[in-house]
């Protein structure tokens, strides 16, 4: 198989401190562009779109806990 390498431009930073799996939905969130690569103008006319992509890296996740099977959404059968 393949691999890739990423690089991030910036940061996303959460009001949450500790990575449980719920209540995704009531987070405030923002991201920080790295200053050193991007000036302000980098985001010129992103006001004009209703939403923007973004690709993230969970890399606080212990590896132990990834779970790569199947499951229920909060292990919720219903």
């Amino acid at each position: 198989m393949n691999s890739i390498s990423v690089t991030p431009i910036g940061m996303v930073h959460s009001t949450r401190a500790q990575a449980r799996d719920d209540n995704w939905d009531a987070e405030q969130c923002y991201i920080e562009l790295d200053k050193s690569r991007f000036s302000s103008d980098a985001l010129a006319g992103l006001q004009d779109f209703s939403h923007v992509e973004v690709l993230f890296l969970m890399d606080r996740v212990d590896p132990e806990k990834i779970e790569t099977g199947a499951r229920h959404p909060r292990n919720n059968t219903d």
